[in-house]
C-alpha cells in the first residue's frame, strides 16, 4: 500500500498530470479485491459529504459475482473522489469514468457500505456483446504505470501494459480456477 501512495505522488516529465500506478495483472488485482463483479451502471450523483470535498456516487446493479459478497440483482453504491457539481469541478487525474447502462467488469474493494475501484484508473473490463462469447476489454484512466525490475527498483512504462480482450467463458473458468488455488 505504502509503494502504490509513494507512486501516486510522483511526478515525471510527460506524466506531470497523471497519476503513476503499480502495473497489476489480472491475478494480482484479483487477489487485491474484496468482489470481482458485473455490473450495470446506473444513476450516478455528485455530493458534498465532508465540506471542501466532493465524492460521485454510482449505482450498479450486480449481473454476476466472480468474486465476494454481492448476488445477481444486488446494487451496490461504487464510490469515487472528484466530481462536478455545478460550477465546482474536482478534478482526480486518472480515475475511471462510468457511463450509465454501460456492462463491465470490476475489481473492487468494500469500503463502510460502498464499494471504491481497486485502484486509481485500473480494474476496469468493458464487456461487449452478449453471452459466453462476449468479449471482456481492459480499460485504463489517464494514469501511467510503473513496475518493478527483477532488482525491486521502479521503471516507468511508456504507455498501458497490453491486454488481449478475453471472452467471457475464458474468464469465468480463469477466475474460478484462481480462486479455486488459493483456498
Amino acid at each position: 500500500m505504502r509503494n502504490l501512495l509513494l507512486l501516486s505522488s510522483l511526478c515525471v516529465a510527460g506524466t506531470a498530470q497523471a497519476t503513476v500506478v503499480l502495473k497489476m495483472d489480472r491475478a494480482e488485482m484479483t487477489q487485491m479485491s474484496d468482489d470481482v463483479l458485473m455490473v450495470r451502471v446506473g444513476a450516478q450523483r455528485v455530493v458534498e459529504e465532508q465540506p471542501g470535498a466532493l465524492v460521485t456516487l454510482t449505482d450498479l446493479e450486480v449481473l454476476e459475482n466472480f468474486k465476494g459478497k454481492y448476488e445477481a440483482g444486488d446494487t451496490v453504491l461504487l464510490q469515487q473522489a472528484g466530481g462536478v457539481k455545478g460550477d465546482w469541478v474536482m478534478h482526480i487525474p486518472g480515475k475511471n469514468t462510468y457511463r450509465f447502462g454501460e456492462t463491465l467488469v470490476l475489481f473492487l474493494n468494500r469500503h463502510r457500505d460502498r464499494v471504491v475501484p481497486v485502484g486509481v484508473g485500473i480494474g476496469r473490463m468493458v464487456v461487449e456483446g452478449e453471452g459466453d462469447s462476449a468479449l471482456l476489454k481492459e480499460e485504463y484512466g489517464d494514469v501511467a504505470f510503473a513496475e518493478r525490475n527483477p532488482k525491486g527498483k521502479l521503471r516507468f512504462m511508456h504507455g498501458p501494459p497490453p491486454s488481449k480482450p478475453v471472452k467471457l467463458s475464458v474468464f469465468r473458468r480463469w477466475i474460478s480456477s484462481l480462486l479455486e488455488g488459493s483456498r
